[in-house]
């Protein structure tokens, strides 16, 4: 019920749009394989709230979604968020973001990818629940992506094809971690730390598993082994164990030893990197964990860092023979690993050396990035066409005369019309954009109630329903607070004026005779801050131009030439109908036909049949693959502001407007323009935010938004 703002700078961009969606999980040390990918493809990251980690300093665009409260890992609005997404990135089967994605997937008809860590064949399988969510990613999916060959193991034993999966670890910039002889002195000395000193890194999270109680216990037994040796144990984490393991180090008389730090930033990280001699990651497998990569294993063999880490989970595939593997839970052989590298400058160089050239060969985030990249392409090339749920309105039936050669190709013909009848849609699009709190509905041609009944079941108060076919309105009756069996051209209405929150015009103003008047009839009785929201097939649909060319106008059981349609419209005359009905549209969205995916988007002409368009801007060219149209609009209001107002004045005022009226389009930009005059940019930038979720072509916008950064830069 959440509608997320679009935050993204690139909202105008016609690249292909990627939708990275991690839940709390988003990180910084994954995202950094993604940067590359801004200059091909349209990308913004989705997370929520309250992310488990610090994701400030991320490069890519990111839109964070309230999670529910009783599942953090749940994306309240990530439906309508990725509504307009060309390719759905997710991550393992595990989490119930990844099972929204593969119910959006299915309803909008997306790609989706899903990154695939976990390496533990069926893990957490005996929850029923969890079983069928990870059953529903896997099959849903169109590609995985496993990040070790241990991953993919474990995809292919759960039933998925070896066909559908590519291994692929995710990587790091081996520009900023690498070997620095300047930084590892400078970080030394702000540590107190001598060139004679040997250090011993461990840097992740408190808990048992990482193997930090090992590591306390063999740090005791290599002293014993060390007297001559001057050694210092850096800790860098934070986690449930942090305490106890401090009490455990006291009890041990290593205090001396031991430097804990409980955070550092990871844009610095590179630099405790640089100051260690050793890395030492002592991981212990569990029944349901083992180390899925060990991204800080790459991170120190990248800074030429010797490594010492255990045969667990997917270890072994990173390291290789660049570092010293032991058993895990086997404080012994870690610390003879540990007093073996001490001792040993010339293998602990030698490790180093083979370490970096490992990270450059295997684990650079500008191959991982390259490879990211011609995977999504390949994908977005060859999108299949399927049925998604939402698709009465896709212009195809078995009566149809078949769409024409796009570009040279020959369009799909595969699409079906939905198995849901004429008047029984669910309207899922639709309902994704009535507002959570409108209590009153009316919904016109309201059909079975179908829709109508899934409001009632989230909390509207009362939907009205205005029905023409009678045997119709008579099964809507079951479903809706209240049916009026008439044409809406024709009845009075029997409320009072300003009564309904929202009025739904699905799909009806191209069935009326007068549109324009029904539009100026109903507005008296939608409250001052509600809502119309209404669907509109798009005529200029490239079958319908290829039709006129060849010299016919075939109508159809459904669709864009729906044999009862009386009216016709384009995006333009569908902008003005509500402009000369005294509405402000709020925004608009679109329902696609998947030829266009099979197109270049940034094409300045397209071949349609015999017809061939030119000199087309990239929204001209979806255009002509939009079937229809999705409108919110709402009642116009006017608010003067002076040109020699007061801008602290003028502040108030329009925030004071925009508390009653938070859809208003003039005055989000005028309030956004004296924000950022009174260097109020977070508020100018919501307020730019909440036109772009609607608009997110409004050039206005976008200017503004430019200013800001301008601004901000300046400063």
């Amino acid at each position: 019920d959440y509608v997320p703002p679009f935050t993204s700078d690139n909202a105008t961009s016609s690249s292909p749009k990627i939708a990275i969606v991690r839940g709390p999980n988003l990180n910084p040390w994954e995202m950094q394989n993604y940067e590359s990918l801004l200059s091909s493809f349209d990308v913004t990251a989705y997370t929520t709230t309250s992310p488990n980690f610090d994701i400030e300093k991320i490069k890519v665009p990111v839109v964070k979604l309230p999670p529910h409260p009783q599942n953090p890992a749940y994306m309240v609005g990530l439906e309508y968020a990725l509504f307009d997404a060309d390719l759905i990135y997710t991550a393992d089967t595990t989490w119930v973001f990844s099972y929204q994605c593969a119910l959006i997937k299915e309803k909008f008809n997306k790609p989706m990818v899903c990154l695939q860590w976990e390496n533990i064949p069926f893990a957490y399988e005996e929850d029923n629940q969890m079983a069928l969510i990870k059953k529903k990613v896997r099959e849903t999916a169109d590609h995985f992506i496993a990040v070790t060959e241990r991953a993919k193991e474990a995809l292919i034993l759960e039933g998925v094809p070896s066909s559908k999966i590519t291994v692929l670890p995710m990587g790091i910039d081996t520009n900023r971690f690498k070997p620095d002889s300047a930084i590892r002195a400078k970080t030394r000395k702000s540590f107190g730390i001598n060139d004679r000193e040997t250090v011993i890194l461990f840097t992740g999270r408190m808990v048992w598993e990482k193997g930090i109680y090992d590591l306390i216990y063999a740090a005791k037994l290599a002293i014993e082994h060390l007297k001559n040796e001057k050694v210092r144990f850096i800790i860098i984490g934070k986690g449930p164990e942090l305490n106890r393991v401090k009490t455990r180090v006291k009890e041990l008389s290593l205090d001396s030893l031991f430097t804990f730090i409980q955070s550092y930033p990871y844009h610095e990280i590179h630099n405790i990197f640089n100051l260690a001699d050793i890395f030492v990651l002592p991981s212990i497998p569990l029944q349901k964990w083992k180390e899925q990569l060990g991204m800080v294993l790459v991170e120190a063999m990248a800074c030429g860092v010797a490594v010492i880490s255990t045969l667990s989970g997917s270890i072994p595939e990173v390291v290789g023979d660049a570092g010293v593997l032991v058993q895990p839970c086997d404080p012994h052989s870690l610390s003879k690993a540990i007093v073996d590298l001490v001792k040993d400058q010339r293998k602990r160089t030698s490790l180093g050396k083979k370490g970096r050239e490992r990270a450059i060969e295997k684990f650079d985030s500008l191959k991982v990035s390259k490879h990211i990249k011609d995977l999504f392409s390949e994908m977005l090339k060859n999108k299949k066409t399927f049925k998604p749920l939402v698709q009465r309105h896709i212009e195809k039936n078995k009566n149809e005369t078949p769409l024409p050669s796009v570009s040279g190709k020959k369009a799909d013909n595969t699409i079906e019309v939905s198995p849901e009848g004429y008047y029984s849609q669910s309207r899922t699009d639709i309902e994704q954009l009535i507002p959570q709190n409108a209590k009153r509905i009316l919904d016109i041609g309201c059909g079975e109630g179908i829709l109508g009944r899934r409001l009632l079941s989230k909390g509207a108060e009362e939907v009205v329903g205005i029905e023409i076919v009678p045997e119709v309105s008579k099964k809507a009756q079951k479903n809706l607070t209240r049916v009026i069996c008439g044409d809406i051209e024709k009845i009075e209405l029997p409320f009072d004026k300003g009564y309904f929150d929202c009025i739904i015009l699905a799909d009806i103003l191209e069935h009326l005779k007068d549109p324009l008047s029904t539009l100026k009839k109903l507005r008296p009785y939608l409250c001052s801050d509600g809502i119309v929201v209404a669907s509109i097939p798009n005529v200029r649909f490239f079958s319908v131009i290829n039709m006129l060319v060849e010299g016919r106008w075939r109508y159809s059981d459904s669709g864009v030439l729906d044999r009862t349609h009386l009216r016709f419209f384009t995006k333009k005359e569908m902008e003005d109908l509500f402009v000369r009905a005294d509405f402000e549209i709020t925004g608009i969205t679109y329902n696609l036909h998947p030829e266009y995916h099979n197109i270049n988007p940034q094409a300045e002409e397209i071949t349609i049949g015999r017809t061939t368009i030119r000199n087309l801007n990239p929204e001209e060219l979806k255009d002509l693959f939009v079937f229809q149209y999705l409108i919110r609009a709402e009642r116009k209001k006017i608010i003067n502001i002076s040109q020699d107002e007061d801008l602290n004045e003028a502040f108030l005022k329009l925030k004071e407007h925009l508390l009653a009226h938070p859809a208003d389009t003039k005055a989000l930009l005028q309030f956004a323009d004296i924000c950022i005059r009174l260097r109020k940019y977070n508020e100018a930038n919501d307020s730019i935010d909440t036109v772009l979720m609607f608009e997110p072509d409004n050039k206005q916008a976008n200017q503004l938004r430019k200013r800001i950064l301008e601004l901000s830069h300046a400063s």
